[in-house]
């Protein structure tokens, strides 16, 4: 029998599996956040189209998740390999850079307005 080598055991990477998704639920809501925060209830920005909402909601909270949570997860992925010789070692780490993604998330919405303006 070929015992197989495994670099986690299954409730670490369940774990992991956890973490990414919470991560992930907060970039979402940091773009919705950021949204309502510096567009939707801000009154001296101009209003948009309704297109334009749909595509600030719709694309923006897919381009954020792909871009700024995956983005911070594999930089997050990265020092724990450099740090300890394994991709997958440090699962909190995964929460950590889900929550420093969402505040960017959260800034770049300004921006991103004020690039539509």
């Amino acid at each position: 029998m070929v015992k197989k080598k495994t670099i986690m055991n299954e409730d670490d990477l369940k774990s992991l599996d956890v973490l990414t998704d919470i991560s992930s639920k907060f970039v979402v809501a940091a773009w919705f956040l950021g949204l309502a925060y510096f567009y939707w209830f801000n009154e001296s920005v101009p209003t948009l189209g309704i297109i334009t909402n749909i595509l600030l909601v719709v694309v923006g909270m897919f381009a954020s998740s792909i871009i700024f949570g995956m983005g911070f997860n594999a930089v997050g992925r990265l020092i724990a390999k450099i740090f300890t010789g394994k991709w997958e070692s440090m699962p909190s780490l995964s929460l950590l850079m889900g929550i420093i993604s969402s505040v960017v998330t959260f800034f770049s919405v300004k921006y991103i307005i004020l690039f539509l303006i």
